[in-house]
């Protein structure tokens, strides 16, 4: 029985060794594999922002053309809100995206207004939900709040772009007017408010200055500039992400050893209990440059 148990014991410690010894695969990524205590210095999620250089007219609504990307630079799989990818707008989920902008003398301008709610629209621009197939293939976690997407080591996510389709923005939809007055008896009189929609949607866009959107690329919109020069501009992204580990390979021991093995991680602080990280996050793009034309 003596023997037996020291036998068990001894097997137990050539394990418990050969476990807190098994190195991760070596990360070649700029932020290895996110630690759960809170100390690590490093960025695990990146935010890109590209400008067009062409110039924008002064005076319009609709004016910087540009390009947002998160990337991952961690050897994990993180899992970040990237609604601003999908069409511009954040989704209540405790995720902030804003843009710094300074005039040509370098003062910060102030952001647009928000749009009323409820308070209907004309717009030149829609975006193209469907351009970037990981966007429109990913599915959503239940019940979630935002658009959360899980980025594999590595991995570069661009939003989508808009199209030129000009329309009526509404937060508050309703029927189209076949489906508001179906029947034949409504005929004329669906007509007749079809082309009010329509010419209410063409006088809307009259008089803005538009330029044709650029493939790849959306546009700013709210911000008026009315003076020419160079401008400055910067994204800011906060919020939390969540990180987890890309391979795991204790779970590919045969049962107990799998399960043994990653208590011993846990108990050693190298896993954490849930297998995910989560991490506060404040990203920054680079600052790039626009210029405003008279």
């Amino acid at each position: 029985m003596l023997a037996a148990g020291l036998s068990s014991a001894l097997l137990y410690a050539g394990f418990y060794a050969f476990v807190l010894s098994h190195e991760e695969p070596a990360c070649e990524l700029p932020c290895p594999i996110p630690d759960h205590g809170g100390k690590s210095t490093c960025a695990p999620l990146s935010l890109d922002l590209q400008v067009s250089s062409r110039p924008i007219p002064s005076g319009s609504i609709y004016s910087v053309w540009h390009q947002i990307s998160f990337q991952n630079q961690s050897c994990s799989n993180i899992e970040a809100d990237v609604s601003v990818l999908l069409d511009g707008r954040s989704r209540l989920s405790g995720s902030e995206f804003s843009y710094l902008i300074w005039d040509p003398d370098g003062k910060p301008i102030a952001g647009p207004k928000d749009r009323l709610p409820f308070e209907p629209s004309v717009e030149p621009y829609r975006y193209d939900t469907n351009g970037n197939p990981y966007l429109r293939e990913f599915p959503q976690r239940p019940g979630a709040v935002g658009f959360w997407y899980a980025l594999r080591p590595g991995e570069r996510l661009d939003g989508n772009s808009v199209r030129f389709d000009p329309h009526m923005e509404d937060d508050h939809p309703r029927d189209d007017r076949d489906a508001e007055l179906p029947g034949s008896a409504y005929s004329r009189l669906r007509a007749d408010l079809k082309a009010a929609d329509k010419k209410r949607v063409t006088d809307g866009i009259t008089g803005m200055r538009l330029l044709d959107p650029l493939p790849g690329y959306r546009v700013l919109e709210g911000w008026r500039f009315e003076s020419a020069g160079r401008y400055r501009i910067q994204l800011i992204y906060e919020g939390s992400i969540f990180a987890s580990r890309h391979t795991a390979w204790e779970k590919r021991l045969p049962f107990p050893l799998n399960i043994l093995a990653e208590n011993i991680l846990i108990a050693n602080a190298r896993i954490p209990p849930s297998g995910i990280i989560e991490k506060k996050v404040r990203l920054k793009s680079p600052t790039r440059e626009f210029t405003v034309a008279r």
